[in-house]
């Protein structure tokens, strides 16, 4: 039988990622730079394998950090945050919430392009 549940050290992750966005949205500054310091080398790898230039990929990752200070109250403490990144650095708004009906606006932003 395959087991697909979190191992203990992603739950641990998990648990104080949600520990570092509750302080973040607080305002607290070294929480953010933690949660940043986390994630920056996945964003700047998946930025540059989208870009593939390493200034552009610099640039759309730094964007995306932005977005992520400026959303930290709409993002769920139990939620994934590599998710929210990926799905961000990739034009995706993970922050649209839509009613049946409503058109789509999570893709409302083009993915990243640095001009």
């Amino acid at each position: 039988m395959l087991g697909f549940g979190m191992a203990a050290g992603e739950r641990a992750e998990t648990e104080q990622t949600a520990k570092l966005l509750r302080l973040a949205r607080s305002g607290d500054a070294a929480a953010f730079e933690a949660l940043l310091r986390m994630h920056e080398v996945q964003v700047a790898r998946t930025a540059l394998r989208l870009l593939g230039d390493r200034q552009d990929a610099q640039d759309a990752a730094q964007e995306v950090f932005l977005r992520l200070h400026r959303n930290l109250g709409k993002i769920d403490d139990a939620g994934n945050l590599s998710g929210w990144l990926y799905l961000d650095l990739n034009g995706f708004d993970p922050t649209a919430v839509n009613s049946p009906g409503d058109s789509d606006e999570r893709f409302s932003r083009p993915a990243v392009r640095i001009a």
